[in-house]
């Protein structure tokens, strides 16, 4: 076969030829949109408890219909992908269609007592709870606390029938992977190398380093998320719907009982800010001789290590029955040194002034005590 070459004249010929002939219509339908706000889709039909995912690509079908997630019905869905993928976009998307989903706070403490909340109180029938970077909650805490974040998790996800839960991660590494696998719905955004895509579960030929935000790789079918501006979620955002969770750490501790044992190191000093946070009470510091438990006619804190309170055995045992204890959350160890106690406590941050009270047999309690928190 001899084939005739075409030049750039030929083809300005052709098209000046056939310059007023009608446009043919595209064999197939035109490439997914690079945004697809959510306000454009307000028209499509949707069932009760129903929410839009996106817009899916489906060339053998020469179909693009709509993504959908039934809440309640559908268990959930993972979204996987690096930095400015579109992770958190997706969340905001659900969190706007559903008005009063269930966000999982930022904060490592009131993660923490979220998720305990969600695995003892189970997840409310229909409802939608959203974790972003679950990854990043689990590994921000120490290895013990962060391995028992895996396991609540994983238990929420197994108990969590009627509800749904929306996650997402940067990679499926480590016990966020069991947690993934508990989701019977991934996608797959942007990840930051066909090594991290293969890793989440993706095939080689889905990996593509320039893909969008929000285009999302779902099994076999290239999905583009919707999306809604983040400034009008300012009052529906991560932050809204965990007030329940939340310390009220205004005002700090305040003595409740006649008695308070504070178990810290560096006495002498922290005696000083004691006192001068509560001059209410007698701050009282254990020397180096035992000290018998004295009828107390105000509110008194005794201060000592844990030496000094295992030489003051008699006024320890006092406290425990019918004071308070509050030990630092820097001496975890003297939770179950002093006070027997085997669980594993709320998590509290180092150094912020936080400490563990309890008071008769009820488990450790986090508080706040403003005179130990470091000066600025």
């Amino acid at each position: 076969m001899r084939v005739a070459l075409t030049g750039v004249a030929d083809l300005r010929a052709i098209a000046l030829r056939w310059a007023d002939a009608d446009v043919p219509g595209s064999p197939w339908l035109p490439v997914l949109p690079r945004m697809l706000p959510l306000a454009e889709l307000r028209a499509e039909t949707r069932k009760d408890g129903e929410v839009i995912l996106g817009r899916a690509d489906e060339p053998e079908r020469q179909e693009q219909p709509l993504e959908r997630l039934s809440i309640g019905s559908d268990r959930g869905i993972a979204f996987l992908g690096g930095p400015e993928s579109g992770r958190s976009s997706a969340l905001r998307a659900l969190a706007k269609q559903h008005g009063h989903p269930l966000w999982i706070p930022t904060d490592p403490e009131h993660s923490w007592d979220a998720v305990v909340a969600l695995a003892e109180g189970g997840v409310p029938r229909g409802g939608l709870v959203l974790c972003d970077d679950i990854d990043v909650r689990i590994g921000e805490l120490p290895v013990e606390y962060g391995q028992q974040l895996a396991q609540l998790w994983e238990q929420i996800l197994r108990n969590g029938a009627g509800a749904t839960i929306a996650i997402t991660a940067t990679r499926a590494s480590g016990p966020v992977g069991r947690l993934l696998d508990a989701l019977p719905r991934r996608g797959l955004l942007r990840m930051p190398s066909r090594v991290d895509h293969l890793a989440a579960g993706g095939d080689s030929a889905g990996f593509d380093p320039q893909r969008g935000p929000g285009r999302m790789r779902m099994g076999d079918r290239e999905i583009q998320l919707v999306w809604v501006p983040e400034e009008r979620l300012r009052s529906s955002g991560p932050s809204s719907g965990t007030s329940r969770y939340r310390e009220r750490e205004s005002d700090g501790w305040a003595p409740r009982r006649a008695l308070t044992a504070l178990i810290t190191p560096g006495v002498s000093a922290v005696a000083e800010s004691v006192a001068a946070a509560y001059p209410d009470c007698d701050v009282v510091t254990l020397s180096g001789e035992p000290r018998d438990a004295q009828a107390p006619t105000r509110p008194t804190v005794v201060l000592g290590d844990a030496d000094a309170w295992q030489r003051s055995w008699t006024l320890w045992q006092r406290v425990r029955r019918e004071g308070e204890v509050l030990i630092r959350a820097e001496n975890a160890a003297e939770l179950r040194q002093l006070a027997g106690v085997r669980e594993l406590p709320p998590y509290s941050r180092p150094h912020a002034g936080r400490a563990w009270s309890l008071v008769g047999d009820s488990g450790p309690r986090r508080i706040v005590i403003p005179a130990l928190a470091p000066r600025r």
